[in-house]
């Protein structure tokens, strides 16, 4: 079938001879510009495709670790700061019962809040019967330096707590006097260790002069 025509219709030979011959030269540059546009115009979609996706992909990730994660934690931190702020231990973090490690650590936190604001309430009760006690009370670290002392301490002494906190004044072997304070070093000295019991009878000096018998222990 040649452009239309049989030519096996006029021209009868045996099957499988030669009949002829035909030379055909077809362009396919265009088709082949194209399909090279074709290629690149894949090449930039599926880059485009793959860029969006992975924006998708980022911004949803974003999403749920927002929140899952960094709202809950800002609103635990949020907390945390006002109580550094303004001292209040009655405040508590919120459980959501959403977000399992936050609601756990939120919940550390309260408990943590919880046992701190009872020992400031045992601590600040204690403060208080120290301070009105009518016993004369004086707190000092190892070195013998005074720490506190209550009113009684300061009615007996003559000294004020400014005076005294600190040895900035005087300290409270100046106080003591002169002829206890080796053996009152000395009965320090040999408490066996912390937490045990000793008691030393001696003079001191107070600023009006007067000298009085103190117990310490």
């Amino acid at each position: 079938n040649f452009r239309g025509t049989n030519c096996l219709s006029c021209h009868h030979v045996q099957p499988g001879s030669v009949n002829g011959a035909a030379s055909i030269i077809i362009d396919t540059s265009e088709e082949y510009a194209k399909a090279e546009s074709f290629k690149h115009w894949l090449w930039t979609v599926e880059l485009v495709v793959q860029l969006a996706l992975s924006l998708i992909i980022a911004f949803a990730v974003r999403i749920i670790i927002a929140r899952n994660i960094e709202n809950p934690a800002k609103k635990l931190q949020a907390t945390m700061l006002r109580i550094r702020d303004h001292g209040d231990l009655s405040l508590r973090a919120r459980i959501e019962g959403k977000h399992s490690d936050i609601d756990e650590m939120a919940e550390t936190f309260n408990l943590f809040v919880e046992n701190l604001e009872e020992a400031t309430k045992g601590l600040a009760l204690f403060a208080k019967v120290v301070e009105n006690s009518e016993e004369a009370i004086i707190i000092s670290d190892a070195e013998n330096n005074i720490l506190s002392v209550n009113k009684a301490f300061t009615k007996i002494t003559g000294y004020m707590p400014e005076e005294l906190i600190d040895n900035v004044y005087v300290s409270y072997e100046g106080i003591t006097h002169p002829d206890d304070r080796r053996r009152v070093r000395q009965e320090i000295a040999h408490t066996p260790s912390a937490g045990q019991r000793f008691s030393v009878h001696y003079r001191i000096a107070p600023r009006c002069g007067q000298i009085r018998w103190v117990s310490r222990a």
